[in-house]
């Protein structure tokens, strides 16, 4: 049992391994890294119609904006499922499993 200032008493192991990941390392931005993924994926610019030169991942973002985030979030699920990408709060927030590899 510890406790923990502005939080309360707490019991088992869960909060020490919390409460060293949100000190030690730094929650990912998940948007930059899904637009990194897409950025490797599809090429540096699109042609729509008479349009050249448009980014694709700003076209698929805001032409059709639901399918956008059904991808992001399918990709999110991926990267946990595949232990790249680590969450301690339900999804809340995600840390970058090499970083806490580097903990160890």
């Amino acid at each position: 049992m510890a406790h923990l200032p502005g939080v309360g008493v707490e019991y088992g192991l869960e909060w020490v391994v919390k409460s060293i990941v949100e000190s030690e390392c730094s929650a990912i931005d998940v948007s930059e890294w899904f637009d990194n993924y897409l950025r490797e994926v599809y090429p540096d610019s699109v042609s729509i119609g008479w349009l050249n030169g448009i980014d694709p991942i700003m076209a698929m973002e805001q032409l059709d904006p639901i399918a956008f985030d059904i991808a992001k979030s399918e990709w999110l699920d991926q990267e946990v499922e595949e232990e790249r990408l680590i969450t301690l709060d339900n999804g809340s927030t995600y840390y970058a499993a090499d970083e806490l590899e580097g903990l160890g």
